[in-house]
């Protein structure tokens, strides 16, 4: 079984997912908020799961009005990518 982590990368990613929602959501969200005579509700979620070594990320805003909205975005993950070329040290002996 591969370990479970949540990383730079699962989190890089879930930042993208989130900005990618409001984004695309964004007419939706300011009509919804110009017809709202209060508080708008808006719920953001997110799930992570473990998928043959690689975190699977699904992220959700729901938000209601006279009709319900919401909109899911799903990505993957890798916490065990090895960097492909490492930082060189500056000591070079001196």
């Amino acid at each position: 079984m591969a370990l479970k982590t949540i990383g730079e990368n699962t989190i890089t990613e879930i930042d993208s997912l989130v900005r990618a929602l409001l984004e695309s959501s964004q007419n939706d969200l300011d009509q919804a908020y110009k017809r709202t005579p209060g508080t708008l509700n808006i719920g953001i979620g997110v799930k992570v799961s473990p998928d043959s070594g690689i975190n699977e990320i699904k992220a959700e805003i729901k938000f209601n009005t006279s009709e319900k909205f919401s909109l899911d975005y799903v990505s993957k993950a890798s916490e065990s990518q090895m960097q492909m070329f490492p930082e060189e040290s500056d000591t070079n002996g001196e």
